[in-house]
C-alpha cells in the first residue's frame, strides 16, 4: 500500500477527458493509499513522474466550477499533507486575437506577473451584462518552485522548440485504443469563425467569408504552440465571440475556463490548459482529447524539470492554506460586517419609503411629556394587565380598557407600554388623537404598527421589505392591504421560514446519525442546502410550525379614529390576527365605549377582555386620586416658596393645602383623572398665587356628571367674564366662539401666527384670547409650534349646552372654517400656477424650507381640509358660490399644492368633493359642469402618478380630446403651451386613455426646426425626437422629464434628422442625417462614434437588438448598407437588381432580425410591390415576400418571421379611414 506521506504534487483535473489524459502520462502507478479519512470524498490515482510522486484526482462526475474544484483539492492536501506543488491540467476555450496567434491543441499556462498568479476571477453574470470584466480578485500566486521550472522550460522550448507532439504520439503509440478520441484531428477542422457570426444549425454551409484568414504554420513554428498569460476564470463558460474578445483585450486574457479560480486559495497552483474551442458558440468537441493530451504533455516536460530537492524548500500546501484562510477569514469578517453595515443602511432607506403617522408612538418626542401613572396609583389595574400580558394560556388576547373621557385610560396606556417596552414585550403602540391629521384616522395605522414591529421581529424584515418594493407606495392603499402584505403576510411567512429552517437543521443532524449517503460525499454548506430543499417539499401540515414569543400592540383612543368605517375595519383584523398563530401578537386597546367599538368587539366574541375602568370601585379611584393631588400640589408648593424664599410672607404653609381641602378635591374628581389633572394645571398658573387660585375653584359648587366638567373648565371660562359690560361682553364671546372654536375644531393643530393668518385676524388679538386658558390647552412658548388640547373633553364640553355663554356650534363652525379657507386661497393668498417657482423639470421632491416658504403652514392647512370642514359644515355646491368660483379658477392650482406637499390622498379628497354635489341638480347647471370636472379629474388621478408638479398641467389639459374637456376649456388660457402631447386613443364615453406625457422644449440657444421622426426605446423607457436642423431630444418616457439633447450634424445642409434607432438594450440612441449617422449613449448623450453614410442620401436606419455591432441603413439609391460599428471598413451593399441611375426613392425602411447577431434583414422602397429579405453574413437575397397594398408602414423581423404592417384593404373600410393591419410571414 502507498504511503501518502511520500506524495509531494497534487494534480487536479476536471473531466474524464483530462484525468484520462493525465494517467496515461505516469511513469508508473502505484497501489492506492492503505486508508484515506472518512470525510475525503474523493478518488486518486497515484504514481511516479520523473523524479516525482504525483497524487491525482478529478472533479465528480456532472460536477463543475469552482466550488467542486475547491473542495477537491481541500480533500487532497488534508490527506496527502506532505504536497507541495499544485497543478491544475485540463482543457480551456481560447481567446486569439492579433497579439496572440492561438489555435486548437495550441496550451495556455498561467504566468504569473505584477504580483498576481496569472489566474483572475470575475463574475460571469455581470461582466456579460455590461461587456467590461467585473474582476473580483486575482488569486495566489503558484510555489515559487514550479514558477522557476515554468520559466526554464519556457526558455528550452523558445530556444530548441516543444516536443509536445511527439511526446503526444509516442503515448498514443503505446495505447492505441486512445488515437481515435486524443489524437490530433484534421487541421481543417480548426476553424475560427468572425465575431459577429454564430452558430447557426439552419445553415448547411458556412462560407470562407464567414472565417478568420490564418496563415498555415511551418515547420519553424511550434505545432502546438506553448503561450504564457493570463487566464480567467468564471463559474460559466464563455461561448460568445464577440463579448469574448471585448473582455479579452481590456485584460490581455489569453484563455477561459471554469475551475483554476476555486483552487487557488486552497490549492496554490499553476494552470496548465490545452485549448479545445475558441470560446464562441462553436463548441468542437473533436479537439478535446487532444488538447487535454497537450497540456498533460506539457505538465509532465514541466515536472520532470524540476529536482527532487528542491521541493523540500517549499512549504507544505496544507501550512499554505491555513495560513490564507486564517487571513481570508479575518478579511471576510470585515467585509461581513461592512456589507451588513450597507445593507442596514439600504434597508432603512427603503423603510423610510414606508409612510408612518408621526407623533403615534407612546415615545416619540412628541409624547415624552405626556404623563404617566403615579407609582402609587392604578396599581390594581396595572397587575392586573401585567398578568394578562404574561399569560400564554388565556385565549383572550385582546384586552380592552374602556372608560369614560378623562378616566386615564391615555396615561395606563403610557405606562404599559413604557413597562413592555422596558421588557422587551412591546411589539409596536399606536395613540391615535383627534385634531391630528395622521393620527385621527386609521390610514397609516398598520404601516406604523409594520415600521416598528421590524425592529424586535427582525425576521420578518425581508417580507416587509419586498412589499415594500412591489407596491408602489403602499402606505396610501387600503388598510386591509396594507395589513396583509405589511403585517399579517410577513407573520405567517416569517413562521413558515423558521419551520423549514428547523426542519433542515433536524434533517441534515439525522443524516449524521444514520451516514445517510445521500449526504455522505457533501459539504457542510451543501448538506444545508439540500436539506433546505427536502424542507421545501414539506407541506405546512408536515412541518412543526412554532408560535414565536409574545409581543403586545399598545392601542391608546381608538375612538378618537374619525372615520367610524376604519374602526369596523381594524377591529375585527387585529381579532384575526391575534388568532393567527404565526404573529405570537395580543393587543392592548384603550377607549371610551362608543357604540361603535361596542358593536365590534361583541362581534369578534371571546377573543376580547373588556376591563371598564369607570367601574372600578369609587374608594378605589379616590385613593388614586388622592395620591396624585397630594404629589402634584407638593410640587408645587415647593416650586412657588422656592421662587419666593426671600419673602416668607408670600410662602405656603408647609401642610398646604390642608387634608380637608385636599379629601375634598378628590372626591370632586372621582372618577375623572382629567379633573385632577386640569385642577392642578389651573392652581399652576404662573402669573397668580396657588392659594388664589385653588380657593376659586372651591368656591364653584356644582353636582352631576356635566357639571363635575363644568368644574373643571367653567372657572377658567369665567376669566372672560370678569367685570366686562354686556355689549363687550358679547364683542368677547364672539372673538371666542371664533378664535377658539377654530382651535377645537382644527383637523390638525396650527400655530398661533398660524391661527392668525388663516383667520385674517392680528395676532396678538389671538394671543389675548388663549392666554386665559393656558390650564386646558397647550399653548407653547416658542413660536411656530401648534397649539393643542390637553384633554379631548375641553372641546367636547365647548360643544355641549353645559358651557352656556361659552357653547360653540360646530356646524356653524365648521362653515366658518370652510368659507375662511375659500377665502384664503382664492383672494387673500390665493393659488396660482407654479407657486413655488419651480423648472418644468423639477421633481416633486422639494425641500422643506422651500415649500413652507411659498405654502406657509395655513395655506397647506387650507388646501388639505378645505373638503373636510364643508363636508362637517353639510355645505354643498348648491349653496355656495364661493367654491364654485374656486373650482372653475384654482382646480388645477390646488391640486399643483395638494402634490408639492406630497399629500397621498388626493383621489380621496376629491371623491369626498364630488359627494357635496346635489344628486338632483339641474342638467345644465353649473353644478353639473363642476361635477364632470369632478370626475374628469377623478379618472385623471387614477390614471397618473407624477413626478414633477408642473407636469399635471400638461397632462390635465391633454388626456382627452380637446373639444370635450371642460378642465382643459377652464385652463387652457391660463397655463403656458406645451410642446408635444403624445396620446393613446380613448373611449368617447370613459376617458380610457393609458398615459399622456408633456414633453418639454430644449433651450432655445439652438433653433430645432420641424419635427422629423420619433423613435421608442425597445425598454420603453426613452423617447427620442430628431428634428430638422440637426437636433435630437430624448425624455424619460415615464414622466415626460427631458433628459438631454444631443446636437448632430450642424455644419452641413442636409443635418435634417431623417431616421432614430435604439440598440435592442436600450443602451445607444443611433441618428441618421441625410449625409453621415451618429452613435451616442442613450443614458447620457455622449457620442461614441460617427459613420459617413453613402454618397446617397440616408432614409432608414436599424441597428442590431443586443447592441450597436451591427446596422443597418436604406438609401435612397434603392441600396442597402450593412455595418459592422466594431470593424473599420466598408459596409456590405445589399442592392436587388440594376435600375436607372436617375431612380430615387422618397421613403423606405430597413430591418435586422431580432437574434444575435442579426442573420437576416429585410428591406422596403417606395414603389416596390415586395419586401426583399437578406442573408446579412453572405449578402444573399433569400427571397421576396409579395404585399398587396401600394405602401408599407413599417415591418420588424424576427428570426424566421416578418411582421408587416400595411394599409387595409377590406371592402368593410371606407376611404376616408386610414386603417393599419399587421400581417406574419415566415422567412423559412
Amino acid at each position: 500500500m502507498s504511503d501518502p506521506s511520500e506524495y509531494t504534487i497534487g494534480w487536479i483535473c476536471a473531466l474524464t477527458t483530462e484525468y484520462v489524459a493525465a494517467r496515461s502520462f505516469l511513469d508508473e502507478i502505484h497501489d492506492y493509499p492503505e486508508s484515506v479519512p472518512a470525510n475525503d470524498n474523493n478518488t486518486y490515482t497515484l504514481g511516479r513522474m520523473g523524479q516525482h510522486n504525483i497524487v491525482m484526482a478529478f472533479l465528480p462526475d456532472g460536477e463543475y466550477g469552482l466550488s467542486s474544484a475547491a473542495a477537491v483539492a481541500t480533500d487532497m492536501v488534508r490527506t496527502f499533507m506532505n504536497v507541495r506543488i499544485g497543478l491544475m491540467v485540463g482543457i480551456g476555450g481560447g481567446a486569439p486575437s492579433t497579439s496572440h496567434d492561438i489555435r486548437l491543441g495550441d496550451v495556455v499556462v498561467s504566468s504569473p506577473s505584477n504580483g498576481n498568479s496569472g489566474i483572475f476571477q470575475y463574475d460571469f453574470g455581470k461582466s456579460i451584462q455590461d461587456q467590461e470584466f467585473k474582476t473580483t480578485g486575482f488569486l495566489n500566486q503558484p510555489p515559487r518552485a514550479i514558477r522557476a521550472a515554468a520559466v526554464a522550460l519556457r526558455a528550452e522550448f523558445e530556444e530548441n522548440g516543444n516536443n509536445l507532439a511527439e511526446a503526444v504520439t509516442n503515448i498514443l503509440a503505446k495505447k492505441p485504443r486512445l488515437r481515435r478520441k486524443y489524437g490530433r484531428p484534421p487541421v481543417e477542422t480548426d476553424r475560427l469563425f468572425r465575431s459577429h457570426v454564430v452558430l447557426d444549425s439552419l445553415v448547411e454551409e458556412q462560407g470562407l467569408e464567414m472565417l478568420v484568414s490564418r496563415p498555415e504554420r511551418t515547420d519553424d513554428d511550434d505545432n502546438p504552440a506553448v503561450h504564457y498569460g493570463l487566464i480567467a476564470s468564471a463559474n460559466q463558460l464563455m461561448k460568445d465571440a464577440t463579448i469574448r474578445d471585448k473582455l479579452a483585450a481590456s485584460k490581455g486574457v489569453l484563455c477561459f475556463e471554469m475551475e483554476a479560480a476555486g483552487l487557488m486559495n486552497h490549492f496554490p497552483c499553476l494552470v496548465i490548459r490545452g485549448i479545445c474551442d475558441y470560446s464562441d458558440s462553436h463548441k468542437n468537441k473533436n479537439w478535446q482529447g487532444y488538447a487535454a493530451m497537450t497540456a498533460a504533455a506539457y505538465a509532465k516536460a514541466l515536472v520532470c524539470l524540476i529536482h527532487g530537492n528542491r521541493l523540500e524548500n517549499e512549504k507544505k500546501l496544507l501550512e499554505v492554506i491555513s495560513t490564507a484562510l486564517t487571513q481570508v477569514q479575518s478579511v471576510q469578517v470585515v467585509q461581513q460586517d461592512q456589507v451588513s453595515k450597507m445593507q442596514s443602511h439600504l434597508d432603512t432607506q427603503l423603510f423610510d419609503k414606508l409612510s408612518i403617522a408621526k407623533g403615534a408612538a407612546y415615545d416619540t418626542h412628541h409624547n415624552q411629556h405626556e404623563p404617566r401613572c403615579h407609582p402609587r396609583t392604578r396599581v390594581d389595574v396595572l397587575r392586573e394587565i401585567q398578568v394578562w400580558a404574561k399569560d400564554t394560556d388565556d385565549q383572550r388576547r385582546i384586552y380592552w380598557l374602556s372608560g369614560m373621557a378623562g378616566t386615564g385610560k391615555s396615561t395606563i396606556s403610557r405606562t404599559v407600554a413604557k413597562a413592555f417596552d422596558d421588557n422587551n414585550f412591546l411589539g409596536a403602540s399606536f395613540f391615535f388623537k383627534r385634531g391630528e391629521t395622521d393620527r385621527n384616522k386609521a390610514s397609516l395605522f398598520f404601516s406604523t404598527i409594520a415600521r416598528q414591529l421590524v425592529r424586535q421581529r427582525t425576521d420578518i424584515q425581508p417580507c416587509v421589505l419586498n412589499a415594500i418594493k412591489k407596491t408602489d407606495n403602499i402606505s396610501s392603499k387600503g388598510i386591509k392591504e396594507q395589513f396583509e402584505k405589511l403585517i399579517l403576510d410577513p407573520l405567517e411567512d416569517a413562521q413558515l421560514t423558521n419551520a423549514r429552517e428547523t426542519e433542515a437543521a433536524e434533517i441534515v443532524k439525522r443524516a449524521r446519525e444514520t451516514n445517510d449517503p445521500e449526504f455522505e460525499n457533501l459539504s457542510e454548506n451543501m448538506k444545508y442546502r439540500k436539506a433546505i430543499s427536502q424542507a421545501d417539499e414539506l407541506s405546512e401540515s408536515e412541518l412543526k410550525l412554532v408560535t414565536p414569543p409574545t409581543l403586545i400592540l399598545v392601542i391608546d383612543a381608538l375612538d378618537e379614529c374619525a372615520v367610524e368605517e376604519d374602526i369596523e375595519v381594524v377591529i375585527p383584523l387585529l381579532s384575526s390576527l391575534v388568532k393567527s398563530k404565526a404573529s405570537g401578537l395580543k393587543v392592548f386597546i384603550a377607549s371610551r365605549p362608543e357604540v361603535a367599538l361596542r358593536y365590534e368587539f361583541h362581534s369578534i366574541g371571546d377573543v376580547h377582555l373588556e376591563i371598564r375602568l369607570h367601574k372600578v370601585p369609587n374608594n378605589v379611584v379616590f385613593a388614586d386620586i388622592k395620591t396624585f393631588f397630594l404629589g402634584e400640589l407638593t410640587e408645587i408648593k415647593h416650586k412657588w416658596n422656592t421662587k419666593h424664599r426671600n419673602n416668607p410672607s408670600r410662602q405656603l404653609r408647609t401642610d398646604w393645602p390642608g387634608q380637608k381641602r385636599l379629601k375634598y378635591l378628590a372626591e370632586k374628581a372621582v372618577p375623572l383623572f382629567i379633573h385632577a389633572a386640569t385642577v392642578c394645571r389651573f392652581i399652576r398658573d404662573p402669573f397668580s398665587s396657588p392659594e388664589v387660585r385653588l380657593s376659586q375653584l372651591l368656591r364653584t359648587e356644582v353636582n352631576g356628571l356635566h357639571d363635575k366638567m363644568s368644574i373643571i373648565y367653567l372657572p377658567v371660562l369665567w376669566q372672560y367674564k370678569a367685570e366686562k359690560p354686556g355689549p363687550e361682553l358679547n364683542c368677547v364671546l364672539e372673538r371666542f366662539r371664533k378664535v377658539v372654536g377654530t382651535v377645537i375644531l382644527l383637523e390638525q393643530p396650527l400655530s398661533v401666527e398660524s391661527i392668525s393668518s388663516f383667520l385674517n385676524t392680528d395676532i396678538t388679538d389671538v394671543d389675548l384670547i388663549l392666554d386665559p386658558l393656558r390650564s386646558v390647552l397647550d399653548i407653547p412658548e416658542k413660536l411656530g409650534n401648534p397649539v393643542k388640547l390637553f384633554h379631548l373633553s375641553f372641546r367636547d364640553f365647548l360643544l355641549s349646552q353645559s358651557a352656556e355663554d361659552f357653547f360653540i356650534n360646530s356646524e356653524v363652525t365648521h362653515q366658518m372654517i370652510a368659507l375662511e379657507c375659500l377665502d384664503l386661497l382664492s383672494n387673500r393668498q390665493p393659488l396660482r400656477y407654479n407657486i413655488c417657482g419651480l423648472r418644468p423639470a423639477d421633481s416633486g421632491n422639494i425641500e422643506k424650507k422651500v415649500v413652507d416658504a411659498h405654502l406657509p403652514p395655513h395655506i397647506q392647512y387650507a388646501c388639505l381640509h378645505l373638503v373636510s370642514h364643508l363636508k362637517q359644515g353639510k355645505v354643498g355646491l348648491g349653496n355656495l358660490g364661493a367654491l364654485h368660483q374656486f373650482i372653475c379658477v384654482h382646480l388645477l392650482h390646488w391640486l399643483e399644492a395638494l402634490f408639492i406637499m406630497s399629500e397621498h390622498n388626493i383621489r380621496g379628497i376629491f371623491n369626498s368633493l364630488k359627494g357635496l354635489i346635489p344628486r338632483n341638480f339641474h342638467p345644465w347647471s353649473d353644478q353639473k359642469d363642476i361635477r364632470d370636472s369632478m370626475e374628469e379629474m377623478d379618472f385623471f388621478i387614477d390614471k397618473h402618478s407624477f413626478k414633477h408638479p408642473l407636469q399635471l398641467y400638461w397632462l390635465a389639459l391633454g388626456f382627452v380630446s380637446p373639444g370635450r374637456s371642460r378642465i382643459r376649456k377652464m385652463f387652457i388660457d391660463n397655463v403656458p403651451g406645451y410642446d408635444l402631447t403624445i396620446r393613446t386613443a380613448h373611449d368617447s364615453d370613459l376617458y380610457s386613455m393609458i398615459r399622456t406625457l408633456e414633453l418639454s422644449i430644449m433651450p432655445e440657444n439652438r433653433p430645432r426646426g420641424k419635427l422629423s421622426c420619433v423613435t421608442i426605446s425597445p425598454d420603453a423607457s426613452l423617447i427620442a425626437c430628431g428634428y430638422e436642423h440637426g437636433v435630437v431630444q430624448v425624455w424619460l418616457a415615464s414622466t415626460g422629464e427631458p433628459l438631454h439633447t444631443i446636437l448632430a450634424n450642424e455644419d452641413s445642409d442636409e443635418c435634417t434628422v431623417v431616421s432614430l434607432t435604439f440598440s435592442g438594450d436600450s443602451s445607444w440612441i443611433i441618428s441618421a442625417t441625410r449625409v453621415d449617422f451618429w452613435i451616442h449613449k442613450a443614458d447620457t448623450g455622449v457620442l461614441e462614434q460617427t459613420f459617413p453614410a453613402l454618397d446617397e442620401r440616408t432614409l432608414h436606419i436599424d441597428a442590431s437588438r443586443y447592441d450597436v455591432q451591427v446596422l443597418a441603413t436604406a438609401h435612397e439609391n434603392f441600396t442597402v448598407a450593412v455595418w459592422s460599428t466594431s470593424q473599420d471598413k466598408k459596409p456590405r451593399l445589399l442592392s436587388p437588381h440594376k435600375r436607372n441611375e436617375l431612380d430615387r426613392a422618397v421613403y423606405g425602411f430597413v430591418s435586422l432580425s431580432q437574434d444575435y447577431p442579426p442573420r437576416r434583414v429585410a428591406t422596403w422602397f417606395e414603389g416596390e410591390d415586395h419586401m426583399s429579405i437578406w442573408n446579412v453574413d453572405t449578402g444573399k437575397l433569400l427571397f421576396h415576400c409579395q404585399r398587396s397594398a401600394d405602401c408599407l408602414y413599417g415591418a420588424r423581423i424576427r428570426s424566421t418571421i416578418v411582421t408587416a404592417v400595411q394599409p387595409s384593404q377590406s371592402s368593410n373600410v371606407s376611404q376616408n379611414d386610414n386603417v393599419a393591419r399587421p400581417s406574419l410571414l415566415s422567412v423559412d
